[in-house]
């Protein structure tokens, strides 16, 4: 029988790097006899995943699915299997981070497990710790528009940090030995790549592979809130959301430049009060890794200060910004690269 390893996230584990490395180096894994699918017109297929089969699963709402992958929906599951028997491959790998969602029931797993009834399904999910996910996803809704600020008092209820629920209708399903679960601790893989935590699993190598630029890197914690700012401000169309997340990657540029990124992070009264309400849940879903629930989420160190939102942004941020922003109309040339004069506010 032959294998298909689903990689179902979760969110927020570094999976759009994973993918747009596999994507990229397919050739490289079909040579080990290893088929990843990647073709951008095909019906399983967008951008680097594989979010439309996860689309297809009943009573699935995907809100970011592209509409003319909706339209062939019905058609994703016979494409796939027809070009993975044309492959000359043994093993599929599968991905998508929608599979996973915090919404997906036992049935709906219970679907794809029928689905691919002639292989042996082997399910990868990746976790991330409580307090970096929470920023994480919080800072991706800035990304996609939000204006509010970040309710901390609002995550412990939710659903998605319940990661041994999430975990459940696919360990019965699939059966509890049959599902890889990885903590997300990018210290301890090789160059903080994910790829490389990912191929041991499936039996590849990195052999004749070409590592991709990052994707989706995190935001410094004052460019985030520079990102909120604007969102709340801001009479711009959702589609045009893009130019402002350019605005905010061109300030995280500035603070590589002056002192450094300092990324988001939790105070240690919050980040502890998170790590000792979800250990339970932790253990229950690291059980049977050789992952310790202390190594997922250890202690939080004494004195850790809270970084989201800054009292006040840099002066000189906001005039390099604008420099960079004037109309080629107002200037008379394009903007270059020097700076304006002034002392950097602290």
């Amino acid at each position: 029988m032959k294998t298909v390893f689903l990689h179902i996230g979760f969110y927020k584990t570094g999976s759009t790097s994973l993918q747009h490395n596999l994507a990229m180096n397919k050739t490289a894994l079909a040579q080990q006899g290893i088929f990843y699918p990647y073709n951008p017109r095909a019906p399983y297929t967008q951008r680097w995943q594989h979010a439309p089969l996860a689309a297809a699963l009943p009573g699935r709402t995907l809100s970011w699915l592209l509409p003319d992958k909706a339209k062939t929906l019905d058609r994703a599951y016979d494409r796939l299997f027809a070009d993975f028997a044309n492959s000359g491959c043994n093993t599929l790998v599968l991905s998508s981070e929608a599979f996973c969602d915090a919404t997906v029931k036992h049935d709906q797993v219970a679907w794809l497990q029928q689905q691919l009834a002639d292989f042996n399904v082997i399910p990868i999910a990746y976790i991330r710790r409580q307090d970096s996910y929470i920023l994480s996803t919080y800072q991706e809704m800035v990304k996609s528009g939000r204006a509010a600020p970040l309710d901390f008092k609002a995550f412990p209820n939710a659903s998605r940090l319940h990661f041994a629920h999430r975990l459940a209708p696919w360990r019965e399903v699939f059966g509890k030995d049959n599902v890889i679960v990885r903590p997300f601790l990018p210290a301890l893989w090789h160059k903080g790549e994910p790829l490389y935590d990912f191929l041991p699993l499936i039996g590849a190598s990195a052999e004749g592979m070409e590592l991709m630029p990052p994707q989706n890197e995190g935001l410094d914690y004052r460019s985030v809130e520079l990102l909120r700012r604007l969102n709340k401000n801001s009479k711009i169309k959702r589609q045009q959301q893009s130019g402002l997340v350019r605005l905010a990657n061109q300030a995280d540029a500035y603070f590589k430049d002056h002192g450094g990124k300092l990324k988001m992070q939790l105070s240690t009264v919050q980040a502890e009060e998170l790590r000792l309400y979800f250990r339970e849940e932790n253990a229950k879903a690291l059980a049977g890794t050789d992952c310790s629930v202390d190594l997922f989420f250890p202690p939080v160190p004494e004195g850790q200060t809270e970084r989201i939102r800054p009292t006040e942004l840099p002066e000189d941020l906001l005039l390099e910004l604008l420099w960079h922003q004037a109309p080629e109309a107002l200037l008379g040339r394009k903007p270059q690269a020097t700076k304006p004069a002034g002392k950097t506010s602290s």
